[in-house]
């Protein structure tokens, strides 16, 4: 028998109602979320203070060099010689001279076991012409030997360190023995 075609109604599948109600649903809830009128995003523009800047403590501070000679250009240091002393140090971080490093000069007699101060220097280093990129350099003030009564074969003996174990752990040290004048 023919079908009348307008006498025929077909069902909606349980999944095609499903996709029905999710469209119908989705569509009132969005316009119960949506704003009735569009405004422009608020957005505050401000600088922060130079102290909350990106700090650079993470960034490596190493001493590369340094340094203890006769001042003369002798090749040996003696008891009546003024020496001068620095240290290079080098790192990527921008406040490079403002990080305080510290020279101690000791001498170990050889009659003593134990260590004398003679000099200690606190300071920081400077950018000079003869660095390198992201180096500076640390000079203490030349100083004179002859004060102390030296004798030959007292170890003489100067340390570079960090004032602020923040900044860095490293040392550098050079030695040298007072030698006999010819």
């Amino acid at each position: 028998m023919p079908e009348d075609k307008n006498n025929h109604t077909e069902g909606l599948s349980r999944r095609e109602l499903l996709k029905a109600l999710a469209a119908t649903g989705g569509a009132v809830a969005a316009a119960t979320l949506l704003p009735e009128q569009w405004s422009s995003p608020a957005v505050q523009v401000g600088v922060l203070p130079a102290h909350a800047q990106i700090s650079e403590p993470d960034l490596p501070v190493t001493i590369i060099s340094c340094h203890m000679a006769d001042v003369q250009g002798y090749p040996e240091i003696y008891n009546f010689s003024t020496i001068e002393l620095h240290a290079i140090i080098r790192t990527e971080r921008t406040d490079i001279e403002a990080i305080p490093l510290v020279m101690t000069l000791t001498v170990r007699r050889v009659e003593s076991t134990g260590d004398e101060l003679l000099t200690q220097d606190v300071g920081t280093a400077t950018i000079l012409p003869s660095n390198n990129l992201n180096e500076a350099t640390f000079t203490s003030p030349n100083y004179d030997l002859s004060s102390h009564e030296l004798g030959v074969g007292d170890m003489l003996m100067a340390t570079w360190t960090f004032q602020n174990p923040e900044d860095s752990t490293d040392t550098c040290g050079r030695t040298s023995l007072i030698a006999q004048p010819n």
